[in-house]
């Protein structure tokens, strides 16, 4: 039998979430694992040149080094990610909001509260416009801890207010858990 040893866009998503088991459901979580299915997901995505499914692979990496405490190569992969979706107007939307709140959450890990809350702003603006209630519920809930970290009680208690209308007008399951 021959091998089409070319890359194929099913693998680079087979491979992400490949890594998103190997820490969402696998018992212990492999955290190496799944940056070892990520890494190889993001070079597959290079080689395709699809900056779709290069940015939804890096998302997958950023996740895998968060998950180990790789703060700071967290922020970088979140950074190439997040320039990816700015430089590409193919990207699609859930995609963008995704690279969005990943560079928020990125910055808010290492401490840079005031750097985060831009993107987590940003993110939070493109889910209202596409009415995707459980990203503005987490990008919402992320400018909630950096102004809570940051000791801006006026603006905690004006987004909390905002997330809770979300629960109320949204179910449960588009909203995601509390």
């Amino acid at each position: 039998m021959i091998r089409d040893n070319k890359p194929h866009p099913e693998t680079v998503k087979m491979l992400v979430a490949l890594s998103t088991d190997a820490w969402r459901v696998q018992t212990p979580v492999d955290w190496k694992k799944a940056q070892r299915y990520a890494d190889e997901a993001v070079k597959i995505a290079d080689e395709l040149e699809s900056q779709e499914l290069l940015s939804l692979a890096l998302g997958a990496l950023a996740t895998a080094l968060d998950g180990q405490s790789l703060l700071r190569e967290h922020l970088q992969v979140a950074q190439r990610r997040v320039g990816i979706s700015e430089q590409n107007q193919e990207i699609s939307s859930r995609e963008r909001i995704d690279a969005l709140r990943g560079m928020g959450a990125a910055f808010l890990y290492v401490g840079e509260y005031e750097n985060a809350l831009p993107y987590l702003e940003s993110a939070e603006s493109l889910a209202v416009e596409v009415k995707a209630p459980d990203q503005i519920a987490n990008a919402v809930g992320l400018m909630a801890q950096c102004y809570f970290r940051m000791d801006r009680w006026d603006e905690v208690i004006e987004v909390e207010g905002r997330w809770r209308d979300l629960d109320m007008r949204y179910t449960r399951e588009r909203v995601g858990e509390t």
